[in-house]
């Protein structure tokens, strides 16, 4: 059935309506698909980016095409940049005529540089294909945790 929001003498349909029954947890299929997760331990910053670059490995492999790393990684840079459209901290403005907040900004403007490039590092090494092999990643099933305390599982298929 779909939803239509009555107006004057017309109406407009905005789209089909979902079964909203509650979600039960993932389908016996779902739950035997390799799950990746940060396993437990103590991780320096490099640790973790070379471990969540098995995500980014998986979409490339999901999507076909190794190529498509090359537009999501300058995204990620982008948004760990100080300054710019996609930046995430713009903090380029925050260190004007201040010596103090300067030094922050450098190291912010380090700190965002050296986990983009760690990332691409990892990318042309290919870590996680060679750690879980071009099959797992391809069957990897990627789900937020929120999501899955507050309705449906989202994530690649």
């Amino acid at each position: 059935m779909e939803y239509r929001i009555q107006m004057g003498g017309g109406s407009l349909g905005l789209g089909s309506r979902i079964a909203t029954e509650p979600w039960t947890g993932p389908s016996e299929a779902a739950r035997s698909l390799p799950e990746w997760e940060l396993p437990a331990g103590t991780y320096r910053a490099k640790d973790i980016v070379r471990e969540a670059g098995t995500i980014l490995e998986a979409v490339c492999v999901r999507l076909g095409d190794a190529a498509i790393a090359e537009p999501l990684l300058d995204n990620l840079q982008a948004s760990l940049a100080i300054s710019g459209r996609e930046a995430v901290l713009p903090f380029a403005s925050l260190a004007l005529g201040d010596e103090t907040k300067s030094e922050f900004v450098l190291q912010a403007q380090t700190i965002g540089a050296s986990l983009a490039r760690w990332a691409r590092e990892f990318c042309a090494e290919r870590t996680g294909w060679k750690r879980y092999g071009e099959k797992a990643l391809g069957r990897l099933v990627l789900r937020s945790r929120a999501t899955l305390r507050f309705g449906r599982a989202t994530g690649i298929r």
